[in-house]
């Protein structure tokens, strides 16, 4: 060590550190290596669980979209069936049901039968 007595300052030559052998030096390399390939796995899983859980998401609300769809059509086709059981059931329509299709008649009515004259 030299101490410059102009300039009031310490020079000191710099101390040289020896290098480890190679064979340490590739271990911590590979150790670096396999810490960084395994962070990249956990990420890369964490990444497709992600988009895999958003496609399902997406797959489920269009189903579901269809499903609301399909159930209006039933309420629609259920109202337009009770509508339909209403008009069977008002009188007229069952006596006019029992006369076309039943033969039957009313006590005092008289039928008149037509035949093809062919």
């Amino acid at each position: 060590m030299d101490i410059n007595i102009k300039k009031r300052r310490i020079v000191s030559e710099p101390k040289v550190r020896k290098v480890k052998s190679s064979k340490i030096r590739s271990r911590f390399s590979l150790f670096n290596f396999l810490v960084m390939f395994s962070m990249f796995v956990i990420v890369g899983f964490f990444i497709f669980n992600i988009i895999k859980s958003v496609v399902d998401s997406v797959d489920l609300y269009k189903q579901n979209l269809a499903l609301e769809a399909s159930i209006n059509e039933l309420y629609y086709e259920k109202e337009m069936l009770l509508v339909q059981q209403e008009s069977l059931l008002s009188d007229s329509e069952i006596e006019l049901m029992a006369k076309e299709k039943l033969g039957l008649i009313k006590p005092g009515e008289v039928v008149y039968v037509l035949e093809n004259i062919n």
